[in-house]
């Protein structure tokens, strides 16, 4: 197993370190996360992991490119031994995913002291690095996660802010919100693009630059625009054909350049008020999307539904957002078994 660490030790690591390397998820608390621990030590390099929630050999063989002294992986649910196994410097995993099984690697994760915490990875990095709290904010709330510090944002910033009754609510009604759909929309570039992105924020002085396309944000304005366009587009689609049954609604749409399908099951569960959300992309050999719920588990719900699938269907996440890729033979078995675990878990 690996060894488990607490957040002093990782920063004692860090401080160490000449030359760090990070890899992070393609979200705002997988972004922020990272930006939090690059603002903070000003040394090293980073990579985004866009095309798996699993980092692999690939992902050593890029790091080790960079001659790292230490590897910080950061907001991913699942690492595989062969990646350890084949990093050429010691290893840190900071998430707040479902614990796995792992060797030879440092691991903090807050659910081995409480299996039920939800708090997100750019939490734990906040408390790491102790800076930056409008930024690890961001982090947060695009994680559906309120942390105990937002109250010294908003009195530092209280233009972002709105009277919210609720995570969603802060998120689609305030600029705060404003900024997190910036973000998550950038996160969309292509991976060179999106480190490039992460430099410029790695330099902004205030939320404001980036609410606003100010000063070195600027140049970010255009490329925001754009992906905005597209996924308002496949907004109305969607809301023109989702498809309902009892207490699961549904959208699935041809695959184009980008995937909007977790932002499509958060904002559909916000306003619709669905139990469950079930937003696909068809790729034409698979199925990739997201699932929301209100209420349910969807944990169990997943699983279920992989019984008996190819090795190429995969799927898992948190209690109340899940995500799935699932082989296009597999998809009618799986779509009907989640439908009535969905079904099942409303009715108990």
């Amino acid at each position: 197993m690996a060894k488990i660490i607490e957040l002093n030790e990782v920063k004692k690591l860090l401080d160490k370190s000449e030359n760090p390397f990070f890899l992070f998820d393609e979200d705002c608390d997988g972004l922020c996360s990272y930006l939090l621990f690059k603002r903070y030590c000003k040394k090293g390099n980073g990579r985004v992991v866009k095309d798996s929630p699993k980092v692999g050999k690939k992902y050593a063989l890029i790091a080790n490119k960079y001659n790292p002294d230490l590897i910080i992986v950061l907001d991913k649910p699942i690492i595989e031994q062969e990646f350890i196994d084949n990093c050429k410097a010691p290893v840190i995993w900071i998430d707040h995913h479902p614990i796995i099984e792992i060797e030879n690697m440092k691991y903090f994760n807050p659910k081995f002291k409480n299996p039920n915490e939800r708090s997100a990875t750019t939490y734990w990095s906040y408390k790491c690095v102790n800076r930056d709290k409008w930024l690890a904010l961001i982090g947060c709330v695009a994680d559906y996660y309120i942390p105990d510090f937002l109250e010294d944002v908003r009195k530092e910033y209280k233009e972002l802010f709105n009277d919210f009754k609720g995570e969603e609510d802060l998120i689609y009604n305030s600029k705060l919100g404003r900024i997190i759909k910036i973000v998550s929309f950038l996160l969309k570039s292509k991976v060179r693009d999106v480190m490039d992105i992460a430099n410029v924020l790695e330099q902004v002085k205030s939320p404001y630059d980036i609410l606003d396309f100010e000063d070195r944000c600027e140049q970010l304005k255009n490329k925001f625009l754009r992906i905005n366009e597209q996924y308002e587009e496949l907004l109305k689609k969607a809301l023109d054909n989702m498809k309902k049954e009892k207490n699961l609604l549904w959208f699935i749409y041809p695959s184009g350049k980008i995937s909007f399908s977790s932002e499509l099951a958060q904002f559909l569960k916000y306003s619709t008020g669905m139990e469950v959300i079930l937003v696909g992309r068809d790729t034409g050999e698979f199925v990739k999307g997201s699932l929301r719920s209100r209420n349910i588990n969807l944990q169990p719900v997943i699983s279920k539904s992989l019984e008996g699938l190819s090795n190429g269907s995969y799927g898992g996440g948190h209690k109340n957002a899940c995500g799935f890729n699932i082989a296009k033979d597999d998809w009618d078995k799986f779509f009907k078994v989640v439908k009535e675990e969905v079904n099942k878990g409303c009715e108990s």
